[in-house]
């Protein structure tokens, strides 16, 4: 065995590429700790459920599919 050897400082600071990454049906569990949080105390509650992410590995083309369940609410994607 080899041992560990430190990450570079400038290792962390570059940002990640991941071309041509397609996500297809990734379950991202949701809770039971999870809460949503606004300042100034407008919104504080928790949150769950499972949500289905499909498409391109970049944020403004994944689509995001499921139920996110909160007291006293209920959303659907």
């Amino acid at each position: 065995m080899h041992p560990a050897q430190p990450i570079q400082s400038d290792a962390l600071s570059q940002p990640a590429v991941a071309d041509n990454v397609l996500l297809h049906g990734l379950r991202v569990q949701l809770g039971p700790d999870l809460r949503v949080m606004y300042p100034m105390n407008v919104m504080n509650f928790g949150i769950g459920g499972e949500v289905s992410i499909s498409g391109p590995a970049e944020p403004t083309k994944i689509k995001p599919v499921g139920t996110i369940r909160c007291a006293p609410c209920l959303a659907t994607l």
